[in-house]
């Protein structure tokens, strides 16, 4: 083209006479200062490669003044060729986003919806994400084309690696099932030996508990006999020393018990006898004479002893006299009258007077 934009020269003659209307004239014209140009990828008709169009200024012979420009179209192939390698290298799929079209290994332009144009913009700066495109959920990763020709990076084309979510993280869900798995069979252990070190533990002390109850209960002979270096062995021969020590103590307070109870009942006995001899006391006053001399209250069980002490004490002395002393009581009742009249018909029966 020359610096009008006419057609001078083409391998592949256009029915377009004039290209100074086209884009890429005009940018690489750039107002007669020349200018780099690359456009976006164009599939044309019969085409089975996308082509972008590139175009250069041609300067004057020593000068920098643009005389023309030259445009040459450039097939893709290679870098179709390289996006197939990394497709078949890996499980998912390399596209190029570019001018809001996917170009997507050999099936060349493919469009895309603006619904998943707009969730594919999540993922730029992450390292990956869960987008929906085309209605299907893949892990995505995005990242801006560079280049060192500000031409290149200024075209906004994205590479995008993406994969269907359930192929890419089944390992991730297997792992994650094995892990729970994993955790939950060492919870299960966990519990089994937690249950079995509780019972280790607690069978003494419930044992110790049934010998408590049995021991307030009467039954100081019992015993845990448990044998053990740990803390409830020692407590275990704690206790069985208590219940020895307790044993031996109950044991000795009853027998001082059963000892006072015995030494009560003789002195009682003692006291009786005495009390018996001093409530009829007979006084000889001679061969065949006696003194019954009566002190304080006479009741039933006293006139008996009287009675009793009295035809004892006749039998005895063969008494043929009896006097009986009754200054000291103090009432003479019908009791005490009648109690004293069988008196003197004993003696009477037995030859005293």
């Amino acid at each position: 083209m020359n610096r009008y934009g006419v057609q001078v020269g083409a391998s592949d003659r256009s029915g377009t006479y004039s290209m100074a209307g086209e884009e890429w004239w005009q940018k690489a014209w750039n107002d007669g200062r020349g200018g780099s140009f690359i456009g976006q990828p164009d599939l044309p008709v019969n085409q089975q490669t996308p082509l972008i169009d590139i175009a250069e200024p041609i300067y004057g012979h020593g000068t920098k003044e643009v005389i023309g420009v030259i445009r040459a179209s450039y097939r893709l192939s290679a870098l179709i060729s390289r996006l197939q390698n990394i497709h078949s290298a890996q499980a998912g799929h390399a596209d190029l986003l570019t001018n809001e079209r996917v170009l997507i290994n050999s099936n060349a332009t493919d469009p895309i919806d603006p619904v998943s144009i707009e969730a594919l913009k999540t993922a730029q700066g992450k390292t990956f994400a869960i987008v929906q495109v085309r209605g299907h959920d893949e892990l995505v990763s995005m990242a801006p084309v560079t280049a060192t020709f500000p031409e290149v990076a200024a075209l906004g084309w994205h590479l995008v690696l993406r994969e269907d979510a359930d192929t890419a993280l089944e390992p991730v869900n297997r792992a994650l099932e094995n892990t729970l798995l994993t955790v939950a069979g060492l919870l299960l252990l966990v519990l089994v030996l937690a249950t079995a070190i509780a019972e280790i533990i607690s069978a003494p002390i419930k044992r110790m508990a049934s010998a408590a109850r049995q021991i307030a209960d009467g039954d100081f002979q019992q015993r845990l006999g448990y044998a053990s270096g740990d803390e409830i062995g020692r407590l275990a021969m704690s206790f069985d020393h208590m219940a020895r020590s307790l044993e031996l103590r109950i044991a000795a307070e009853q027998q001082a018990q059963a000892e006072r109870l015995a030494l009560q009942e003789q002195v009682i006995k003692a006291q009786a006898e005495h009390l018996k001899e001093l409530s009829t006391p007979l006084i000889p006053l001679s061969a065949r004479v006696l003194l019954l001399p009566l002190i304080g209250g006479i009741d039933a069980a006293r006139s008996e002893l009287i009675l009793q002490g009295l035809l004892n004490g006749v039998a005895e002395h063969r008494a043929r006299v009896v006097v009986i002393d009754l200054t000291g009581v103090p009432v003479i009742d019908l009791p005490v009258a009648q109690a004293l009249l069988r008196a003197a018909q004993g003696t009477r029966l037995m030859g005293a007077a």
